[in-house]
């Protein structure tokens, strides 16, 4: 289960949650992790579901970006190897 991310950590609980969402498992993510990522715009509800806002999916999409690169130059990823699958 996911903890309340420290500020470095914020995109790596995203790509976690990501995945939770995409397994439709949004109640492995902390009510205190989902408060933080509405406050800053990833996250929303809609008609009673949890998803990505535009920004959300932006930040996502540039973790999963530096990620791959990192990973095309032999750096270690900082990503969870399930959560870099592509959308």
């Amino acid at each position: 289960m996911l903890v309340v991310p420290e500020p470095g950590t914020l995109q790596e609980a995203l790509c976690a949650s990501v995945d939770a969402l995409e397994r439709r498992q949004a109640n492995e993510i902390p009510e205190a992790t989902i408060d933080r990522f509405i406050e800053l715009d990833w996250l929303e509800w809609y008609g009673g579901t949890l998803r990505l806002t535009t920004t959300g999916q932006n930040i996502h999409r540039r973790e999963l970006a530096l990620s791959r690169a990192n990973s095309d130059l032999g750096i270690k990823s900082r990503l969870n190897p399930s959560s870099t699958r592509r959308p």
